[in-house]
């Protein structure tokens, strides 16, 4: 008869495991099972314990190896005891734990990697121990994990990137004096650390801070005709660098810079100082309404991380630097309104908001500024942003005339900015010489209405090219200017970009005699007898 064969039964014995604790203590704990403690300290589930909180038993020696037979446990917590030694690897077999506690008792040694098997876990407490080495990657891995205190150790090494995630971190109260995660390394989540800082650093309360950073904020401070006394939290008799506004630090450097908020602002003074862009970590920086002085110096453009920019409300006055707009900017929002900026603006702020311009010399009489120039209008290295007047004022009546003629056949293409007017630089394709117009080639553009006599003031042209528009009446008697003083090739029938023309318009005779062999074909059909 062959024998039967099973699997052999695993036997639990969770009280052995209690009251091998329990005798850990000083001799005044009566050793009872599970069910005779409160659910309050012992749980006991179907012959297994589940909790398990023996807090501040005065339990003494090193924490059994054979805790990991609580296999079933989800709450364990040994905490405010006297155990020594380390944590056991057994630890690890507790795979159905969510809260796991060991604070405030004098464990040492390292975190065993173990821990990182207790995927279920949501509360870890290492605190208050003399625990040393570094956090093992393993635990970072603990997806469940919201809690997480390791404060009050003698830990070191690197932070795992991974504990960004949790919730509820502290890890201050150690010796973390490497570079940690950006996300991490700040001294609100780091705490105090027993750190030795580098010649470059600062140690303040335990985290170290950028020498050049607080330096330049103890200058925006020392500059200040007033500063607003209220930023002096430690009552000292004056502002300490990091009482400025709100700030925030991450690595050691300075990326936030608020000196402005609805109950105080820091009512800074003075310049800028020229050295700011030695803050090369600061991404937001807003100052409005303090009472800054001086021009923006051009090194705060040279900030590559500097996301957001606020400096509306001061007293600030010359032009905004062009390399605000460098290629490599990370500057997505600047503001500027409220000061004493004087156009024309960097290309990549659409509005500077309201400027008070009155002290600011732009052009000499005789000229005008444009801030904007289209890339159909080739402007020479010696021109400026000033523009003879006069000769924008004839662009400028050409388009009215075609406006107030037919305005539906004005080829609006030639509205560079999309701001819906088109402007006298982006009337056709143009050349600037020592700001003066000398190329003029509105071919084909859909012009109407008549030449006004002012053409005559386009006295630096050498090409006007009027061809296959709808320009009508009489050609003013002052194109001989053109045809005779002026160095232009005029041309009855090919219409390029060297030749000066008026062939294919609606120009009625009689013709000056001087333009008469090049006016080329006219439709004349609107032209009345006496024209």
């Amino acid at each position: 008869m062959a024998a039967c064969t099973t699997e052999p039964v695993e036997i639990h014995d969770d009280n052995a495991v209690l009251h091998i604790l329990l005798k850990m203590g000083t001799g005044t704990i009566e050793i009872k099972d599970c069910v005779d403690l409160p659910d309050s300290i012992c749980v006991w589930e179907d012959g297994r314990i589940t909790l398990l909180n023996l807090f501040n038993m005065e339990l003494n020696g090193t924490i059994p190896d054979e805790i990991g037979n609580l296999t079933e446990l989800k709450q364990l917590g040994l905490k405010s005891n006297n155990f020594n030694g380390g944590i056991p690897e057994s630890i690890g077999d507790l795979i159905n734990l969510t809260q796991l506690s060991f604070g405030y008792d004098s464990l040492s040694g390292n975190i065993p990697e173990s821990i990182g098997k207790l995927k279920k876990l949501t509360l870890l407490d290492l605190s208050h121990n003399q625990l040393s080495g570094s956090i093992p990657e393993a635990i970072s891995e603990l997806t469940a994990m919201q809690t997480f205190f390791a404060d009050s150790n003698s830990l070191s090494g690197s932070i795992p990137d991974g504990l960004c995630e949790i919730e509820n971190l502290d890890v201050s109260n150690n010796q973390f004096c490497l570079l940690q995660p950006v996300c991490i390394d700040s001294p609100e989540i780091m705490g105090y650390q027993d750190c030795t800082c580098s010649d470059e650093d600062e140690n303040i309360n335990g985290y170290c801070y950028s020498q050049t950073d607080l330096t330049i904020l103890s200058e925006l401070i020392i500059n200040a005709d007033s500063i607003n006394m209220n930023l002096d939290i430690d009552s000292s008799g004056f502002v300490d660098p990091l009482e400025l506004g709100i700030q925030i630090w991450q690595s050691g450097r300075l990326k936030k810079l608020d000196c402005h908020w609805e109950a105080d602002n820091c009512s800074i003074s003075g310049n800028l100082p020229e050295n700011i862009d030695d803050l090369d970590s600061l991404a937001y920086l807003d100052v409005q309404q303090n009472n800054i002085t001086g021009v923006i110096p051009e090194t705060l453009g040279d900030l590559t991380n500097l996301e957001y920019l606020n400096i509306s409300g001061n007293q600030l006055i010359g032009d905004v630097p062009n390399n605000f707009c460098r290629e490599n900017s990370n500057l997505n929002e600047i503001i500027l309104t409220n000061n004493n900026f004087c156009p024309c603006y960097p290309s990549c702020i659409e509005d500077a908001g309201v400027q008070d311009i009155s002290e600011c010399i732009i052009c000499e009489n005789g000229f005008e500024q444009v801030c904007t120039v289209p890339s159909s209008a080739i402007i020479d290295s010696d021109s400026t942003e000033c523009f003879n007047s006069a000769h924008l004022e004839v662009l400028r009546t050409i388009i009215d005339s075609s406006l107030a003629t037919l305005p539906d056949s004005l080829d609006y293409l030639m509205d560079a900015d999309s701001s819906g007017t088109i402007e006298p630089m982006e009337l056709g394709s143009q050349s600037w010489e020592n700001s003066l117009l000398t190329y003029l080639d509105v071919n084909n553009r859909g012009l109407s209405g008549r030449l006004p006599n002012s053409i005559l003031d386009l006295n630096s042209l050498f090409v006007l090219n009027l061809a296959h528009n709808y320009l009508d009446g009489e050609i003013p008697l002052n194109i001989c200017y053109f045809v005779n003083l002026l160095p232009l090739n005029w041309d009855a029938s090919i219409s390029s970009g060297l030749n000066s023309n008026l062939f294919n318009n609606r120009f009625c005779p009689p013709y000056p005699d001087c333009i008469a062999t090049f006016v080329g074909e006219q439709d004349t059909s609107n032209c009345s007898e006496s024209e």
